[in-house]
């Protein structure tokens, strides 16, 4: 599961707390969860079509031969290098064995 979403809520009342992301959530056995940015934190926008993270994400995804955490491992330092080091991507993880998303 991908999620991009920049985890700020925008219909915060003044009243309630700023609680500013996403609540943590944990991968299922044999998953992994990734998101645009680190817990707590808000994603950018970006200047293009698509947000940073996307266009990382869009980059490096068709890729063959690159296991899944490679990709984000890639996907990451795209994103921590053009926001200098505003917004770094987050996973949670428990695959269990390699997986390829454009094949090996």
């Amino acid at each position: 599961m991908v999620l991009d979403a920049c985890r700020d809520n925008v219909f915060t009342r003044g009243w309630r707390s700023a609680q500013r992301g996403l609540a943590v959530m944990q991968a299922a056995r044999g998953a992994l969860i990734a998101f645009s940015t680190a817990p707590g934190d808000v994603a950018l926008d970006g200047s293009g079509r698509n947000g940073v993270y996307t266009k990382y994400l869009l980059q490096y995804i068709t890729r063959r031969g690159l296991p899944m955490e490679e990709l984000f491992k890639l996907v990451r330092t795209g994103v921590w290098e053009e926001t200098k080091g505003k917004q770094i991507p987050w996973e949670n993880s428990s695959l269990l064995g390699d997986f390829y998303v454009a094949g090996k």
